[in-house]
């Protein structure tokens, strides 16, 4: 069975797609422009595969079962929307992709998306509450993951607000941290996975800088109208969910401390930018030399 497939008066044939899906960073627009360029998916889920969606944290299908459900099904494309481990990224059948987020605005989407009550998340993520307390949100958390998730979320509400991004990229090991348990050892573990994906785009240079990835490497052809959907609304700040919330004596003094506990993932999101902005370059020069 070749796993060379073409979708209609899509791509060129190439390699299935293995799309890693972070959390409000951009899966479901890039679900989108991949059904817009042709590409043979599932829409169900965003484009995530069976028993990998948000409610698959510590269940992983692994990289052979996901090769043989791409070439069973006809996918071209396919998302997971879960943590990554090198064992998921091992399989030389696919191309691997990313898009990356800046954190803080990743944050504010989450909350913004899951109504998130900041009086009742604070605490937990900056590890405030007794001991006893904080045992058992970890010990909630480790439970929930222990039992499954089925199609609801796995994580809990303080792991949106604290690294969610660099947790992804370290396993289940890496979810399972307590609030602030995170070290430069992770974030150096993570430099070296992403590093091993053939497209890292962000986000917020999807529709200019890093398109030229989605065309040189997935074969797509899409118009500027692709990049910016009607549906597309302007979401409120963190600083503003916050001041809504707390009062404005507060909000920026809680405001800094969630920048500062996400310092970790701002370094991988500086790391992931000067990633995607030389492979673009390099996907650019490709594309001059061509013409």
């Amino acid at each position: 069975l070749s796993l060379s497939i073409a979708a209609d008066e899509g791509p060129t044939p190439r390699l299935p797609v293995f799309f890693l899906h972070i959390h409000k960073s951009g899966g479901t627009e890039m679900c989108t422009l991949a059904g817009k360029s042709g590409e043979h998916h599932t829409m169900k889920m965003n484009c995530n595969l069976m028993h990998d969606g948000p409610g698959a944290f510590g269940q992983s299908m692994g990289c052979r079962a996901r090769v043989h459900t791409a070439g069973e099904l006809g996918l071209t494309w396919f998302q997971i929307e879960h943590e990554v481990d090198e064992r998921d990224l091992e399989c030389e059948e696919l191309l691997y992709a990313v898009t990356i987020r800046e954190p803080v605005a990743r944050i504010a989407s989450a909350a913004n998306h899951h109504r998130t009550h900041f009086e009742k998340v604070l605490p937990k993520l900056l590890n405030t509450s007794s001991p006893v307390e904080l045992e058992r949100i970890v010990g909630a958390s480790l439970e929930t993951i222990a039992k499954g998730c089925g199609s609801t979320l796995c994580f809990s509400d303080w792991h949106l607000l604290d690294n969610f991004a660099l947790r992804i990229m370290n396993g289940i090991n890496g979810v399972l941290l307590p609030p602030g348990g995170l070290t430069r050892k992770h974030l150096d573990n993570a430099k070296r996975l992403l590093d091993r994906f053939d497209v890292v785009v962000i986000l917020e240079h999807l529709a200019q800088r890093d398109r030229i990835q989605l065309s040189e490497i997935f074969g797509w052809h899409l118009a500027d109208e692709a990049f910016h959907p009607v549906h597309r609304k302007a979401h409120p700040t963190l600083l503003g969910m916050l001041q809504e919330q707390l009062g404005g004596s507060e909000a920026a003094y809680y405001h800094q401390k969630i920048v500062d506990i996400n310092a970790l993932e701002r370094e991988f999101y500086d790391y992931a930018n000067a990633s995607a902005a030389n492979r673009s370059a390099s996907a650019a020069l490709s594309a001059a030399a061509r013409s």
